[in-house]
């Protein structure tokens, strides 16, 4: 019975932590520039497919089966790749917000009712948010020794907003 409560407590402190990482950057997050159709036009999501390689365990696995390892070096190698990723993330944190951004100007200035538009934005924003809260968990675990961390839903949900931009720019209602 002990050691339920010991995890449940364990779980909760993770959680707390993910959550009070998350609202901080949030909020420390400077202001998004204005929204720039072009600047939408010209982003591809593919420049976040390093961010799946980063953390792959074959790169430490290869670490380990060199002489003169030592697991010192793995576990600073460990921490440097989870740096350069959470950069990653925050990057793609602020272009999801970005675009989401540019997909509530295109809805307000549009000359037909665009509620519809404002729906999919909610419904994209929760499918970003669920996405970015399992991979902190996961990079959370990943501090733990685990190390599979799959940013394909949070790479995904941002593809999925500029898709939906350019279909919306491209309507001629807009011009």
């Amino acid at each position: 019975m002990n050691s339920l409560w010991i995890a449940a407590i364990i779980i909760a402190v993770l959680v707390a932590g993910l959550l009070i990482g998350f609202f901080r950057r949030v909020i420390l997050a400077g202001p998004l520039p204005a929204p720039d159709r072009e600047w939408a036009a010209a982003f591809r999501a593919t420049r976040y497919q390093p961010m799946a390689r980063l953390l792959r365990s074959s790169d430490f696995e290869y670490l380990a089966s060199q002489p003169g390892y030592t697991p010192a070096m793995s576990s600073r190698l460990r921490a440097q790749r989870r740096r350069i990723f959470r950069s990653y993330l925050g990057n793609l944190q602020q272009d999801f917000d970005r675009l989401s951004s540019i997909a509530k100007s295109v809805a307000v200035h549009s000359a037909e009712d665009r509620s519809e538009l404002v729906a999919g934005l909610l419904h994209q924003r929760m499918r970003f948010i669920w996405a970015l809260s399992l991979v902190e968990l996961r990079l959370a675990l990943h501090w733990a020794g685990d190390s599979a961390v799959d940013v394909r839903g949070l790479v995904e949900a941002v593809e999925s907003m500029r898709v939906q931009i350019q279909d919306l720019t491209a309507s001629p209602s807009l011009a």
